[in-house]
């Protein structure tokens, strides 16, 4: 009858006769709840991933493992640590405060075992704070996780196991997990967590199919094999140990279990069986990693040694409990351990963008060493954190200071050549990177990496931030292949050494986001920014400087692609960010308010832009040397605006503002000399005074060819200033070559769909319109508006001003219908964007009545002739010389009539 129940329902697992043995029941179901949520990572086999490399959470739960179980610890004092914090999160609950209680009086009356299988508040808390890495709950439990851990050692080396085995583990996986898990044949699993496993297929088959009842979940029943010859995992046989009878035939297997995956079929609807192979795992390359870090933290005691793996894991606010404990208990005499702690609290707060704390804990640190010793090499190292984080404040001149501090105590220590001479010529090459010397900054960077070659395992972090250092130099040369393969290359180690969620690759991200960017491939940008800030979300504070760098980044290309509120909603997340974490004359603000400038500038809302320039040129004048770059990006913002604004003298004195700095601080050849000089030329060109732009734009063309590649894009902007110029002095066929010359590198270098390849079909278009060649001046308009109708929104402005070039160029040729048709396109673009009332759409109005009057339609024309007259009259007052052409129009017209 009671199986007839069981069979009925599938709910009814079990008939009870007796309550006293329903309650043992619901523990062991409870068990099956948290084993199905235990911590597994899948290694899957592609083209990219070896078998036999072990991504990074295997290697930090191995070392954190290795802490917890070399830790000694004082038995009662640790165990009374662990009781105090059951009390107070339990403190409501009556049964489990009865159970605690138990624990504190009888611990050690029975094995850790026996605990560990009675109790769920144990069970429970461990494997849940070992999923989860909760460091914090981990500390408390330390003591027990040894103990656990040898009691197993202990059963497994008094068991003499010589031959083969099978165990089974039934639970239950998350779609995800299992997809990637079929996926993986041939690669390897690991069990973050104490593993329990039976002999008894039955009972792991039960535990299985019982996954299956939550739609979640499929069940899972794992067979694993154990060859004992090759293995040294330790596990255990609970028989006779286990609080629970000897029924189940456990097996318990230690932290960090490893096997590899076989193969697996369906036994039924959402029930799989899957063989496993328990391994030692032989990949060198991981050991050679895993003991080279091991070695990096390996300093101190063993809280010591878990705070730095802490900062490894970017788990900051787990260090800083750490070390402040530390602290706490170390004498205030102890100079040299006292100045350790006070750095690596420093480090921390560096990291989290809290300089001025970093700043005085690096201080009470060189104090601390200074009195141990004047020439230690820990107080070279905190010379050089210092120094970082001057750099992190745009404090460049202090940061090289700082490095020459530590450079002058390095040269007194008898140093071999390792990591550390790296990490000095990293440090240097990064100030001159912020200072514009690229050819410094690539020199040291390249040393670097050579150090690092030599002294490093192949796939550890520190080679892929040499290569990602490189990236941003050639990056900032304009050589954006070289930039990606280094990236690229940053990546490919970064994968193999660090969590998935570590700020590095976020910060690799951004910067292909970057190069992708000044491709002007932006739908690529966007999608590797994007891949960045999901990081950074769940990797730094909220308010870190970071995430508003990502931001401001994805600001800037939905400002290129002309998504001008998405691009200000960016812009302004960032500034918040900044303004919560960054002092309010950090030169970052003043980044942020030019990008937000830009935005405006681009709208042609030009006093608004000029407000956000100013503000930026505020913080920079107090906070950067006169001949800073960035204050020569915003003097050139700055003229921009006021070309825009046809002030075109006003431009040119910002412009010689930046040429100023520029030749004191870059070299004779340097690129942005070369924009400068293009700058100033084209603001002789609007001034009508075309030869000295010329001079300008020939200047600007020679420093481009001795510094910068063939296919360089500045290359083709100087040539597109000078076909602008002929064009001007009607020397079209030359103006022509110029721009031949243009398109030439903009097709080889960037996609078809590029903003830059629309604007050299415009200005093609617009010199062959000038020579009366109007079919192909048609051609190029219409390729130009085939680009930009892909990048920008239908509203966008862009495309009102190609459709008035297509529709003057039907007019010219005669073709009325077609005119009329693309001026009322230009004009509906105009009247649904920020345009609506501006002095084009007046033009606009004016050009689609001369139309309308050509196809002999007088009502039209006078309608639209009106409309023309109004705006002009609304922009300009009555007087304004185009309202009185406008009304003698309209009235001509009238007498059409």
């Amino acid at each position: 009858m009671e199986n007839n129940w069981i069979k009925k329902w599938r709910k009814v697992r079990e008939i009870f006769d007796d309550i006293s043995f329903i309650f043992p029941q619901l523990q062991r179901n409870t068990r099956l709840c948290e084993e199905s949520l235990m911590s597994v990572n899948i290694i899957t086999e592609t083209s990219t991933i070896n078998l036999n490399e072990i991504q990074s959470s295997f290697m930090y739960t191995q070392l954190l493992k290795e802490i917890f179980i070399e830790m000694k610890h004082d038995a009662e004092m640790a165990k009374q640590f662990f009781v105090d914090f059951l009390y107070n999160l339990y403190a409501d609950n009556t049964v489990l405060l009865n159970a605690i209680n138990e624990f504190k009086r009888t611990y050690e009356d029975h094995s850790p075992i026996w605990w560990y299988t009675k109790e769920e508040f144990i069970f429970s808390m461990l494997n849940r704070a070992l999923r989860t890495q909760d460091i914090d709950v981990l500390m408390k439990m330390a003591f027990f996780i040894r103990d656990l851990h040898q009691q197993i050692v202990q059963l497994h080396f008094e068991t003499n196991h010589t031959t083969k085995m099978i165990v089974y583990r039934g639970q239950g996986m998350f779609h995800a997990d299992f997809e990637k898990l079929k996926k993986s044949h041939g690669g390897l699993i690991s069990f973050n967590n104490f593993l329990s496993t039976s002999t008894n297929e039955s009972v792991s088959h039960l535990f299985a199919d019982c996954s299956r009842f939550d739609p979640n979940l499929i069940g899972v029943l794992f067979e694993i094999e154990i060859d004992p010859m090759i293995s040294s995992v330790p596990f255990a046989s609970l028989d006779h140990i286990s609080y629970y009878s000897s029924t189940e035939k456990e097996i318990l297997f230690s932290m960090h279990t490893i096997l590899r995956i076989g193969d697996m079929h369906e036994i039924e609807n959402r029930l799989w069986k899957i063989k496993l192979t328990l391994t030692n795992d032989n990949d060198e390359q991981l050991k050679c990693l895993t003991d080279y870090i091991r070695r990096e933290i390996g300093g101190g005691s063993h809280y010591h040694r878990l705070g730095w793996l802490m900062i490894t894991l970017n788990e900051y606010d787990k260090a800083e409990k750490i070390y402040t404990k530390l602290l706490e208990t170390t004498a205030i005499d102890d100079w040299e351990i006292c100045a350790t702690l006070y750095n690596q609290l420093g480090l921390i707060y560096a990291n989290t963008g809290e300089d001025k704390k970093a700043l005085e804990f690096y201080d009470k640190a060189i104090k601390n060493y200074q009195k141990a010793s004047s020439t230690h090499f820990s107080l070279y190292v905190t010379y050089s954190n210092i120094a970082l984080v001057y750099k992190s404040m745009g404090k460049y001149e202090t940061a090289l200071s700082m490095y020459n501090n530590a450079r002058e105590i390095e040269e007194k220590i008898p140093l071999t050549k390792d990591s550390d001479w790296a990490i000095t010529h990293n440090n240097i090459a990064s100030v001159y990177r912020l200072m514009g010397d690229f050819s410094n900054a690539l020199s040291h960077h390249q040393t670097a990496l050579e150090i690092r070659k030599e002294v490093l395992p192949p796939n550890h972090p520190s080679l892929g931030l040499s290569f990602n250092n490189l990236g941003v130099i050639y990056h900032s040369k304009g050589d954006y292949k070289t930039a990606l393969v280094n990236y690229h290359e940053a990546l490919e180690i970064y994968r193999k050494s660090l969590p998935i969620v570590h700020p590095r690759p976020a910060e690799t991200y951004n910067n292909i986001g970057f190069v992708y960017d000044s491709m002007g491939d932006y739908s690529n940008a966007l999608l590797y920014y994007q891949k960045a800030l999901e990081i950074q979300e769940k990797s730094l504070p909220l308010m870190h400087r970071d995430l508003a760098t990502t931001h401001r980044n994805m600001g800037c290309t939905c400002a290129a692609i002309g998504d001008y509120s998405k691009a200000l909603e960016c812009f302004q997340k960032a500034l918040n960010i900044q303004k919560t974490a960054l002092s309010t004359t950090h030169p970052d603000l003043a980044i942020t308010y030019n990008n937000i400038g830009f935005v405006y500038d681009t709208k042609d809302d030009y006093q608004i832009a000029l407000e956000y320039y100013q503000k930026a040129l505020d913080i920079q004048q107090k906070s950067l040397s006169i001949t800073h770059p960035d204050l020569a990006m915003t003097y050139k913002n700055i003229g921009g605006i006021h070309s825009s604004m046809k002030d075109y003298s006003k431009a040119l004195s910002y412009y010689e503002k930046v040429l100023e700095i520029e030749q004191i601080t870059l070299s004779s050849n340097h690129s942005r000399l070369a924009t400068t000089y293009s700058n100033i030329g084209v603001a002789h060109q609007y001034m009508g005074d075309y030869k000295t732009a010329m001079s300008y734009f020939l200047k600007a063309l020679e420093i481009q060819r001795k510094s910068l590649s063939p296919t360089h894009p500045d290359l083709a902007h100087v040539y597109n200033n000078m076909g602008a110029v002929q064009g001007s002095l009607g020397n079209y066929s030359i103006a022509l070559l110029c721009y031949k010359k243009v398109i030439e590198i903009r097709e080889k270098i960037l996609p078809a769909i590029h903003i830059d390849l629309a604007i050299i079909h415009l200005n093609i278009g617009i010199t062959h319109y000038r020579m009366k060649n109007y079919s192909t001046a048609l051609l190029h308009f219409q390729k130009t508006f085939e680009i930009q109708e892909k990048i920008f929104s239908p509203t966008h402005i862009i495309l009102a001003d190609i459709c008035d070039k297509i529709a003057m160029t039907y007019y010219s040729m005669e073709n009325y219908s077609n005119a009329l048709s693309h001026y009322q396109n230009a004009l509906n673009i105009r009247q649904k964007s920020s345009q609506s009332i501006h002095p084009d759409t007046a033009v606009n109005f004016y050009n689609i009545a001369k139309t309308f009057e050509h196809l002999n339609q007088y009502h039209e024309a006078v309608e639209y002739a009106q409309k023309a007259v109004d705006m002009a009259r609304l922009l300009f007052g009555c007087d304004h010389s185009e309202v009185k052409e406008n009304q003698e129009y309209l009235d001509k017209l009238r007498q059409k009539l």
